[in-house]
């Protein structure tokens, strides 16, 4: 009973921390560039550029060399993956 307690308390808190290093995206797109950066943060080398095509398919590049790709259809909903496998979903605000 104890090591359960243990186990949910532990799962509670990386749930918890989890949420707090969270980040909010922003995406601006001007025609077909597009461009993506952590809200409230300036700095270009975490900043993500790219293009997106007519069909929805983008694809991004920063300046360390790591890439996303994915698809966001016409309203702004979308995934991109990035080169670990990691999947993000995208929403419009």
């Amino acid at each position: 009973m104890k090591v359960l307690k243990v186990l949910i308390s532990s799962i509670a808190i990386l749930l918890a921390a989890n949420l707090c290093y969270a980040t909010d995206w922003v995406i601006e797109q001007n025609g077909s560039s597009v461009t993506m950066k952590e809200r409230y943060n300036y700095d270009y080398s975490k900043q993500y550029r790219g293009s997106i095509d007519n069909s929805g398919d983008i694809r991004m590049r920063n300046y360390s060399g790591d890439t996303l790709r994915g698809n966001i259809d016409n309203q702004g909903y979308g995934r991109v993956r990035d080169d670990y496998g990691n999947g993000y979903r995208v929403t419009p605000r």
